[in-house]
């Protein structure tokens, strides 16, 4: 929780989604079963599994959607009107390239 608290509210696994570390987010998983995988971060509400999709990691995505308790519609943000789910950034992200 203290790491959490000195990185924003960033968990290790928040971060290894966001840096694109598949090494790490393998070991978070085969090391704790119970790692909730669905927590989101305070400040935008961002799950793992949204960010590896906003930062087009497919590997990061495959390894967690793997992951038997992985809510794949979890939406962000606060605002209704601002939700989005992991797949509609993944769609939206492809599009654009």
């Amino acid at each position: 929780m203290k790491e959490e608290l000195e990185n924003g509210g960033l968990s290790e696994l928040h971060t290894a989604c966001r840096d694109g570390d598949i090494a790490t987010v393998e070991r978070l998983l085969l090391e704790n079963p119970k790692l909730d995988v669905n927590k989101a971060t305070p400040t935008y509400n961002m799950t793992p599994l949204y960010i590896a999709s906003l930062k087009n990691y497919p590997d990061i995505v495959q390894k967690l959607l793997t992951h038997p308790e992985i809510d794949m519609d979890k939406s962000t943000c606060p605002a209704p009107t601002d939700r989005e789910s992991p797949l509609y950034v993944a769609i939206k992200k492809t599009m654009q390239m």
